[in-house]
């Protein structure tokens, strides 16, 4: 299942910011509705930090891009996940297992990381209920593909506020599923204690 969008001028379409940052602390967002960019897709753009470090030389840093909703940067995955539940229906019907409305109905959080582009990337805050993730609600959870390499990207799970033992997390790393490459975020159970 491809993402929902290859070119900046389709993230842009949908108030996805594409932003680019290298360590040098430099972060630029693209204008994904330029004549530049607008065509362009975001796995098979490469880009090249020009700044001119305090010593002379030039970065040599290799950027990343971060993808995610317009105006959302400083919200938590708390806020993420309220702002989701509050679009909710107070009496939802129960959704069919392993779809994605489930995971809204959780109030999960998703992050994905592309790793097969050239220079790979990462769409953070996902809220599954609004679009254009909301065409996948009642499809059965499977691995995104990136539309530029053609392979699937990591989907990360969190939970929201309201869920039990939000307090504290760990990662199993057998967690991950062996075909969708989904990895659930668990809370921490009182027996096992920290």
């Amino acid at each position: 299942m491809f993402l929902p969008f290859a070119t900046f001028g389709e993230a842009a379409a949908f108030d996805l910011e594409v932003e680019v940052s290298c360590r040098c602390q430099r972060r630029v967002v693209i204008d994904g509705l330029s004549d530049v960019f607008r065509d362009r897709r975001i796995g098979d753009t490469r880009f090249v930090c020009t700044t001119i470090l305090p010593h002379g030389d030039r970065c040599t840093g290799t950027p990343s891009i971060y993808i995610h909703k317009r105006g959302r940067v400083g919200w938590t995955l708390g806020d993420h996940s309220r702002a989701m539940r509050a679009r909710q229906p107070p009496d939802p019907p129960p959704a069919a297992r392993s779809t994605f409305r489930t995971i809204v109905q959780r109030g999960e959080i998703a992050h994905l990381y592309d790793q097969g582009c050239p220079l790979p990337y990462t769409i953070s805050a996902i809220e599954l209920d609004e679009p254009p993730w909301d065409r996948f609600l009642d499809r059965p959870v499977e691995r995104f593909v990136c539309p530029a390499c053609r392979k699937g990207v990591i989907m990360h799970l969190h939970y929201g506020p309201g869920s039990p033992a939000t307090e504290r997390w760990w990662v199993s790393s057998a967690s991950a599923c062996p075909t969708c490459g989904l990895v659930r975020i668990y809370p921490f159970s009182t027996s096992i204690g920290v």
